[in-house]
């Protein structure tokens, strides 16, 4: 992952710090950064950025650590909303890209909640691993 000296240190201070507030002063693209440094620093995964408008509801693919088998092995999807709570739909492009890539690993990011039917219709069935930076 290619970031800045500015934003490796501003990811290791939200890393060190992760206060809801530090999370959502970052642009939805540093939002995106940001849980891919945390990806990679935890060395489970390469992972590499592809989001941006008309991702499939993928921002991050998690490839496997090991050099002669980079075989992708989880897909990432970040929210960065201030308010409304992430929803079944607008995760629904995570879970047919998961799919179709014959991946287990799901997992979405959200600087806000998520909805009630979230977890009802998508979270229990499907195996989503959910994680929200928001108080509350």
């Amino acid at each position: 992952m290619d970031i800045s000296p500015e934003q490796e240190e501003l990811f290791k201070f939200v890393y060190a710090s992760p206060t809801t507030d530090h999370i959502r002063r970052l642009t939805p693209v540093e939002f995106e950064q940001f849980i891919s440094y945390h990806f990679a620093r935890d060395g489970l995964y390469h992972p590499k950025l592809v989001g941006g408008p008309g991702d499939g509801g993928v921002d991050i693919e998690l490839y496997a650590r090991d050099e002669n088998l980079p075989r992708l092995c989880g897909l990432v999807q970040c929210k960065r909303f201030l308010a409304d709570n992430v929803t079944a739909e607008q995760i629904a492009p995570l879970i047919v890209a998961a799919d179709a890539a014959r991946v287990d690993r799901r997992c979405v990011f959200a600087t806000s909640g998520f909805t009630p039917c979230t977890f009802l219709d998508d979270g229990a069935t499907l195996g989503i691993c959910y994680s929200q930076f928001a108080a509350g």
